[in-house]
């Protein structure tokens, strides 16, 4: 029996024995592998554990800003913030949360109101206690100084975003401070997938991408409650903004041409209209307007009709062809032409002049603008050998792009031959006056700016310099400048001296525009818009003119196109030239080199405006400063007068008015209506924004007691 025992005590000592030596080789093992991965495996166990919890944004900086010559902002990023609470941050301690929580939630109470201190320490407490939740929003939508204010809030103070807990999601949105001045040059913005920022897509914004917004960089994420929260600091790398730009547009210009064309087009109900200017020897744009008819009075930005709107020219396509010719030895400027009677028959086609001109010289075909004399010339020195002209066109840059930096400028198409290889006959002939070929507004303005520059293309340029941090890293001076002449200086003297004779001669098609205070060059065009669809000639005008100033030494070329013209007032010298006459005048009044700015001359329009009638030294005044003629009966001593438009000057008519009966108002303003009828002791009610319209009395009622007259304002 004792034997028995002992053998039992001995199972049971060395079963005991076995498990210690498990259990202990179980502990060593538990212990080495904690030790392994604590150690020796950290770094590869913890990109494990981080490629399943975190992840990789993409971020953009915030794109630089562009500036008009004299640093006004044209466009700029507004960065704003969605700002959270991560109340389960690991570095937010339970004491640093206790002691601050009470203090922030005042703080937050002041700062936006939507809950009180009590209620916010509710939700903290609150979400706090439940770990899957852990986010509150603070803010959304705010701008960097209140974001700047939250962070002085206690805990939100705190430097390390872990114990902090303040996460913030930045929200990029690009401002355009003028509307729609410049929308269309300046461009347009895009977000992108997997990306946070924006990228340019159009206008300068496109073109200059790389430089405005600069290189992507990528920030660790984690998502927590539905955000995702960087786990490092990265508003440092936001704030790196791209280069800004520096433009040479004149903003003041720039809304002047915007206004004027916009004017012009509305009045001549026309589609579309585009206008461009830009500085002679430089090549630096200075306005460059786009506008869209709307139809109800208004216009809108839809295309860069000014580089990307390529069609039949017109007449302004009759220098280049008359340049070639004399560079040829086929003319010169006293060769004559016989264009009676006014019209044509060239292969079988009917080419027509607007009158008939007769026996005129090639100076005269130009500045009258002869269809018939440029088709003759044409066919007697070309017929046989178009590609010697289409040769000359293309070393002048007229079949290229002028490369202006702008996205979507399209390239002129000239002359394609036919499916045997040939040019037909006709379209060829066509060419000579605009039509038949497809060439952008930019590209015209670009060859005439070389007419002006002494005979030297130079490559149309909008953005003048990149800056960052305030200083110019990158400026350009060095104008790209062609090193051959278009011509030699004996063509280029005889057509500028064509050029301005299309409006100082008497006879020229834009003589209307002569200024009696500087010279104008330049050349009108007007062509029919041929329908694909009806496969002829419909009865709609693209009217241009396009020129430099001051001729004899030219500092600006311009050219206005307006587009979808029907009706009397088509032609280039009628739709296009008074606004190229009136911008003209604007910059030749504000421009400091023409030393105009302290007193300027009188205008001497051709059209009068239209003028309000009201009170008669208000209307003198304006009428005064615009240099705008007015006549006035001497006789007449009243302080009230109705206005007429003449089509030199304004007319003033008395307002014949009897103090017991009630005047007429009507193209009145609000205020000098007011103020005539309730000095007649009557009351008013106002309607509507403008000039009267009507008022509900008539004219000479007699006035009674509490009478009251409603005016209608459009």
């Amino acid at each position: 029996m004792p034997n028995k025992e002992k053998q039992s005590m001995n199972k049971f000592i060395n079963r005991a024995v076995i498990i210690f030596l498990i259990t202990v080789l179980f502990v060593i093992i538990v212990l080495f592998t904690m030790f392994r991965i604590t150690f020796v495996k950290a770094s590869h166990y913890r990109k494990i554990i981080d490629s399943v919890a975190t992840f990789d944004v993409n971020y953009k900086p915030e794109r630089g800003d562009i500036f008009d010559a004299d640093g006004n902002i044209l466009a700029a990023t507004i960065v704003a913030y969605d700002v959270y609470f991560d109340l389960n941050t690991p570095k937010l301690t339970d004491s640093l949360f206790n002691a601050n929580k009470d203090s922030l939630a005042i703080c937050l109470e002041k700062f936006n109101g939507t809950h009180t201190a009590k209620e916010y320490v509710k939700i903290f407490e609150s979400v706090r206690l439940n770990p899957k939740e852990r986010i509150v929003i603070i803010a959304r939508n705010i701008n960097p100084f209140q974001l700047a204010e939250l962070k002085t809030f206690p805990i939100f103070r705190e430097k390390n975003s872990l114990k902090s807990g303040l996460v913030k999601k930045p929200i990029f949105r690009r401002e355009l401070p003028y509307g729609n001045l410049l929308k269309r040059t300046i461009g347009g913005v895009k977000e992108e997938k997997n990306v946070v920022g924006l990228f340019g897509e159009s206008g300068l914004e496109g073109k200059y991408e790389d430089e405005l917004s600069g290189s992507i960089y990528k920030v660790k994420m984690r998502k927590i409650g539905g955000i995702t929260k960087p786990i490092s600091e990265y508003s440092d790398k936001i704030n790196e903004k791209g280069y800004d730009l520096v433009t040479a547009i004149d903003i003041n210009l720039q809304n002047f041409a915007h206004n004027t064309l916009k004017e012009q087009l509305i009045k001549l109900n026309g589609q579309e209209a585009t206008l461009v200017v830009m500085e002679t020897e430089t090549g630096y744009i200075k306005s460059i307007v786009n506008l869209y008819n709307k139809g109800d009075s208004t216009v809108s930005v839809k295309s860069n009709y000014a580089a990307g709107y390529s069609m039949a020219p017109g007449s302004t396509f009759k220098l280049p062809i008359i340049i070639a010719a004399m560079e040829d030895g086929y003319i010169t400027p006293d060769d004559m032409i016989n264009t009676a009677p006014g019209h044509v028959n060239i292969y079988g086609e009917d080419i027509n002049d607007y009158r008939n001109m007769g026996n005129i010289s090639v100076h005269q075909v130009l500045a009258y603008s002869s269809n018939v004399g440029i088709a003759k010339i044409a066919d007697k020195y070309y017929s046989k050998d178009k590609d010697a002209l289409l040769r000359r066109l293309y070393d002048m840059g007229l079949g290229n792009k002028t490369g202006i930096d702008v996205m979507g400028e399209k390239k002129a198409s000239l002359l394609d031959r036919n499916s045997d290889g040939k040019y037909n006959k006709f379209t060829f002939i066509s060419m000579a006056y605009g039509y038949g070929i497809a060439v952008t507004p930019i590209n015209t303005l670009t060859f005439y700016n070389a007419v002006a520059n002494n005979g030297y293309r130079v490559k149309p340029h909008i953005v003048t310099a990149f800056k960052k941090h305030g200083k110019i890293v990158k400026e350009f001076k060095n104008y790209e400048t062609e090193t051959e002449k278009i011509c030699s200086d004996k063509t280029l003297k005889a057509v500028r001296a064509a050029l301005t004779d299309v409006v100082e001669d008497p006879y020229g098609t834009a003589h209307r525009i002569k200024s009696s205070r500087y010279k104008i060059a330049g050349k009108t065009g007007t062509a029919r818009t041929y329908s694909q669809q009806k496969l002829k000639f419909e009865k709609i005008y693209r009217s241009s003119f396009v020129g430099y100033f001051p001729a004899e030494k030219p500092k600006y070329s311009m050219i206005v196109v307006l587009y979808g013209l029907q009706g009397e007032q088509y032609s280039g010298g009628v739709a296009a030239a008074p606004v190229f006459r009136k911008v003209a005048d604007y910059i030749f009044d504000h421009d400091a080199q023409f030393g105009n700015i302290e007193k300027l001359p009188k205008v001497d329009y051709i059209d009068a405006p239209y003028s309000k009638s009201g009170n008669r030294h208000d209307i003198d005044k304006v009428l005064l400063d615009l240099g705008i003629a007015f006549s006035v009966n001497k006789n007449y001593k009243g302080n009230w007068i109705r206005t007429q438009k003449d089509q030199y000057m304004v007319k003033y008519k008395g307002l014949n008015a009897s103090k017991n009966k009630v005047p007429s108002v009507l193209d009145f303003s609000a205020k000098d209506a007011v103020f005539l009828l309730e000095s007649f002791g009557l009351n008013v009610e106002l309607s509507g924004f403008g000039s009267v319209r009507e008022q509900s009395i008539a004219p000479g009622t007699p006035i009674g007691k509490n009478m009251t007259v409603k005016l209608t304002l459009r």
